[in-house]
């Protein structure tokens, strides 16, 4: 707990930086382009995380691409790894994902900012937690803040609806990362 003030310090002297003077088409989202990121928890991007604490440990890997169709459109994948360990109990988690996202990309803007809404259809498969293979959708909305032409900061909120054994659950997610752009 002690380090979270310096990641988010972190995190928002990033963001202050994140307003440099570039021109809006040096990073506006063209056809061919590939985002390959972390944006959220079911919203999948690339990126890997390590917990141990006392007797509780977790490893998560994910990998995330966005194809662009046009400029506005693009077609997700996503695929998700997790696995938790504590004392005796063990647990897989994967979870995989794709949709269509657009993105509100003004052409005449200067911003450094290019929101996104995404919709995926998620599936899950949770082991030996008894909630069976739950799949269902997740809308996402957020936005990418460039540090560069090929570089963003992602911010994301997303919706979540998933059924499994007659039963729907509904919630939401949140999540910071980054995405590289390849052009």
């Amino acid at each position: 707990m002690r380090y979270t003030g310096l990641l988010l310090g972190s995190i928002l002297s990033v963001l202050a930086l994140a307003q440099p003077a570039l021109a809006q088409e040096e990073y506006l989202p063209k056809q061919g382009d590939v985002r390959v990121g972390v944006s959220g928890a079911l919203d999948m991007g690339a990126g890997a995380s390590y917990l141990n604490i006392d007797d509780f440990k977790t490893t998560s890997i994910g990998v995330g691409i966005d194809y662009f169709l046009t400029e506005a459109f693009s077609v997700n994948l996503g695929f998700l790894w997790s696995e938790s360990d504590s004392g005796d109990q063990k647990e897989k988690i994967t979870a995989y994902g794709f949709g269509i996202g657009y993105y509100f990309a003004n052409p005449s803007s200067t911003s450094n900012v290019v929101p996104f809404l995404r919709v995926n259809y998620v599936g899950l498969d949770l082991g030996d937690l008894g909630l069976g293979k739950p799949s269902g959708f997740a809308v996402s909305g957020g936005a990418h803040i460039f540090i560069g032409p090929n570089a963003s900061w992602d911010i994301t909120l997303s919706y979540v609806s998933v059924r499994a054994s007659g039963a729907t659950r509904n919630g939401f997610t949140g999540g910071i990362g980054l995405s590289v752009w390849f052009r």
